[in-house]
């Protein structure tokens, strides 16, 4: 018997930082949410407020005699919700612009942790190779030993 050899644990070196990587990816999936849910905001504010020019142009035109201050204020509000709305729609595009970047960068962070992930899968299956023949080499020598000691 060449000696007692005890099999040793897995070990990944990068561990940490496969599991820092993994929080970072999740971080970026949340902040990818986040501007997701500003954009959706951005679109629905826009569609409410024009809604809600709507409803006020259709008020003033549904009135029998509407006054010329009425009409005055209902195309001053009807020109501060084109201004308004055009704001918007910018805003709109700008995170929607923030939300393409994001996805690429939680695109990229995935990527890094599943490198990572397949990196660590192969060392365990390594592992467990030499493990494997090291405990057969083990089981070999004692089966050798124990025919010696029967043998005599």
């Amino acid at each position: 018997m060449k000696g007692t050899t005890i099999v040793k644990k897995f070990s990944f070196p990068l561990e940490k930082l496969r599991l820092w990587r993994q929080r970072q990816f999740e971080a970026e999936v949340v902040r990818l949410g986040q501007y997701q849910a500003e954009q959706e905001s951005l679109r629905l504010r826009r569609l409410a407020l024009l809604r809600e020019e709507e409803l006020v142009l259709q008020a003033v035109r549904g009135l029998p005699s509407p006054s010329a201050e009425g009409m005055q204020a209902a195309d001053n509000f009807r020109q501060w919700c084109v201004r308004e709305s055009a704001r918007l729609d910018a805003s709109e595009r700008e995170a929607a612009r923030r939300v393409a970047a994001q996805r690429q960068v939680v695109l990229e962070a995935r990527r890094g942790v599943e490198a990572l992930q397949l990196l660590k899968d192969r060392r365990l299956k390594e592992w467990r190779a030499a493990s494997d023949k090291e405990t057969e080499e083990i089981v070999a020598d004692l089966v050798a030993a124990r025919w010696a000691v029967q043998g005599d």
